[in-house]
């Protein structure tokens, strides 16, 4: 699985679907989810407001863009209260993460780090938590495609701390992972340490 960094705009994007994490105390919807939100007018906003979805725990909701994002799929995985948030969650919702991808027979696809720089939590440990559970999950299932190439949006101001995370998996003594940075070379040869 090749793993980069991404600060693309969610408009100029180009994957097969976006992952977001989304969070049942927040609205409206902030980060990447926000962004989407925004760009479908209001439409995760309203789907929330008629209780149509809610952001429970490990929710899924899967819903075909239009001709405002050049993604055909965004995939909404609910990770309960934003309060409640911690690296076990993180941790899981990896694994979710990698196992939906898997599911929908999805190759390439870019996702966030679900309350990355507005929950109180370490950035670079959230990255980790999040890759360690997609790594687990190649790990413990055999017919999971390796052949998966996955995106981690970011914003400019994050993008040292993703990388850092990054970089802490580096040491693991078994990973499924080409971890590269976004400029296509690794972190630790462009300095992004």
């Amino acid at each position: 699985m090749k793993i980069t960094v991404s600060t693309e705009s969610i408009e100029d994007l180009n994957c097969e679907s976006m992952i977001l994490g989304f969070f049942s105390d927040e609205r409206p919807p902030k980060g990447y989810c926000g962004d989407v939100d925004w760009c479908f007018n209001g439409l995760i906003s309203e789907l929330i407001a008629r209780d149509g979805i809610q952001g429970r725990s490990m929710e899924k909701v899967l819903f075909q863009a239009d001709h405002r994002l050049s993604v055909p799929k965004i995939l909404l995985l609910g990770l309960g209260e934003k309060k409640s948030l911690d690296y076990r969650i993180l941790y899981h919702a990896g694994q979710v993460v990698l196992r939906t991808a898997h599911d929908i027979d999805c190759h390439n696809f870019a996702f966030d780090i679900p309350g990355a720089g507005r929950c109180g939590l370490d950035t670079a440990m959230m990255t980790e938590s999040v890759l360690r559970g997609m790594n687990d999950f190649l790990s413990g299932d055999r017919t999971a495609d390796r052949e998966i190439s996955a995106s981690i949006l970011c914003r400019n101001t994050m993008i040292e701390a993703v990388c850092r995370g990054m970089e802490n998996l580096r040491g693991m003594a078994e990973t499924n992972f080409d971890i590269i940075a976004g400029n296509g070379r690794s972190s630790a040869q462009d300095g992004t340490r």
